[in-house]
């Protein structure tokens, strides 16, 4: 689709009624077939509005269905923030990580986008006891060896208890298909080997240097 084509059709949605679940539709359809990450998200947030005010009425599960859609559709193509809505939606809404955290763990995620998107080199995080920082990694490195299976990773702790901690929270995420939706978000995604001994997560295949040691 030409670009000048796409721009002209979503200037013309986004001035047509966005009250009808079909409208905003076709605005995701835009966004997907032009692979504008940027425009997603505001979709994600105009879907999510549409949801809410149309909660008490038919549409409003329209309104959901579309937003789950372009959170998953963000979700794999490297939005960090839907990835961690997505990946809790089948758990009750009170259980949810990251979206009950979500208020004071934005600036964060958007501080990790900066680094996956390569706008930062590095990042150090200060925050807090008890904020869920540790979690909050876990769900990371889920992401990060999702998107790029063959990478090294390596979670150092001067603690063994806290490493194998690691270790086992970040394979619980990604191998508790009934809590998480790892697998549906990164479908060809395949866990080829496991050491809980050795603290070791191979990602795609067995490599000599595994995607993450802690």
């Amino acid at each position: 689709m030409p670009r000048i084509n796409t721009e002209r059709l979503k200037s013309r949605l986004l001035a047509s009624d966005l009250d009808n679940a079909e409208n905003v539709r076709a605005l995701f359809d835009v966004a997907r077939n032009d692979e504008d990450v940027a425009f997603g998200r505001e979709v994600k947030l105009l879907a999510a509005e549409k949801a809410k005010t149309h909660a008490t009425r038919p549409s409003g599960k329209e309104f959901l269905t579309i937003y789950w859609e372009v959170m998953l559709w963000l979700a794999r193509n490297g939005d960090f923030d839907s990835y961690l809505l997505y990946l809790e939606k089948n758990r009750p809404p009170e259980k949810r990580f990251y979206q009950n955290r979500r208020a004071i763990m934005k600036p964060l995620v958007d501080a990790i986008q900066e680094l996956l998107d390569d706008k930062l080199d590095e990042l150090f995080i200060s925050m807090p006891p008890r904020v869920g920082k540790t979690a909050f990694t876990n769900f990371l490195t889920t992401y990060i060896v999702g998107m790029e299976p063959e990478s090294t990773n390596l979670y150092c702790s001067c603690n063994t208890g806290i490493a194998e901690t690691f270790y086992r929270g970040v394979t619980e995420i990604i191998q508790d298909d009934a809590t998480y939706t790892f697998f549906e978000i990164f479908p060809e995604a395949k866990v080829a080997g496991t050491n809980a001994k050795e603290h070791t997560l191979d990602m795609g295949r067995a490599k000599k240097y595994p995607t993450l040691r802690c």
